[in-house]
């Protein structure tokens, strides 16, 4: 295992450019930058709770998933196959209950990139004129051949132009899970095994991977179930839908989309998942949710498309 040790200066450092939002942190890191261990105040080591008594509290599991990484991997050319079928989605866990009620979700067929776009196929799209070039300050992180990079420094409105432009789309919230977790809820996309530098490009503390993100695919032994590589660390990943605190408690249970955000402005704040090299274990788990406003474009967000079967 290789980590580096970062200076909080270079931290405030990244930040320094008046346009751009501050990396994003999943909520559940906050009592984690401090230096100290980290405090894991996500799920328990399992989404499989001693008893399963019916409770009004959503914050109490109802339901006994094994916790298994289980999946089925059919990847070809660069994009994987995720079946039609039930998932365990959401955790029992009081303290994000934003994550709350773990419960069974149904979920039609589609398919989804196994890797964030990159740096190279977003060129591709700049050089048709599809796409904004990349603002000059969001390549100071990365290594001169930077071309299998994930792509960042968009926002949700590009990234969402990106998805149309190959014939895709941005996947809802409960795809991604879906890709990232498997079918009977585990709490990371290679099992219940706690993270480590050849799993993700993530952080512990103050302690990194690597100081920026890596080459898609760097990973392989984190592969989750599905066969899709980086869905924990490395970049955020924008989803199509908008964020509600609450969404798990009141959505569909058959392929829930999120809020209703047709009208314009009405969802200004969209879904992030998977964490980035900034993240810690704890917000790299497969059910770890965070958001950002729309417009947001940072060093540490990317995406991935999604496509309908």
């Amino acid at each position: 295992m290789s980590f580096r040790i970062i200076s909080s200066v270079l931290l405030i450092a990244c930040t320094s450019e008046p346009d751009r939002a501050k990396h994003i942190y999943d909520s559940e890191s906050k009592n984690e930058d401090s230096g100290t261990a980290p405090q894991d105040t996500s799920e328990p080591d399992s989404d499989t709770p001693d008893t399963a008594e019916p409770s009004d509290d959503p914050c109490i599991a109802t339901v006994s998933p094994s916790g298994e990484a289980t999946g089925t991997i059919s990847c070809t050319d660069g994009v994987c196959e995720i079946p039609n079928g039930e998932f365990f989605m959401g955790a029992a866990n009081p303290d994000s209950p934003d994550q709350c009620p773990l419960h069974a979700v149904d979920l039609r067929a589609f398919a989804i990139d196994q890797t964030e776009v990159t740096q190279a196929a977003w060129q591709a799209c700049v050089d048709a004129e599809r796409c904004e070039a990349f603002p000059p300050w969001c390549t100071s992180e990365v290594e001169e051949d930077r071309d299998e990079h994930p792509v960042t420094c968009v926002t949700h409105t590009e990234a969402r132009q990106y998805c149309e432009w190959i014939g895709g789309r941005l996947p809802t919230e409960a795809e991604w899970e879906k890709a990232a977790r498997g079918l009977e809820g585990t709490q990371w996309p290679w099992g219940a095994d706690a993270p480590w530098c050849e799993l993700a490009n993530y952080r512990y503390s103050t302690v990194y991977c690597n100081f920026g993100v890596i080459p898609v695919g760097s990973n392989p032994d984190g592969a989750s179930p599905f066969g899709l590589l980086d869905v924990a660390g490395n970049a955020l990943e924008w989803v199509e839908d908008g964020y509600d605190p609450e969404a798990y408690r009141t959505e569909h249970s058959s392929n829930p989309t999120g809020p209703d955000c047709s009208e314009p402005d009405s969802c200004p704040t969209r879904v992030l998942r998977g964490g980035s090299y900034l993240s810690t274990r704890a917000s790299i788990r497969t059910t770890a949710r965070t958001y950002a406003l729309a417009t947001v474009e940072d060093v540490n967000i990317g995406f991935r498309c999604a496509y309908d079967r």
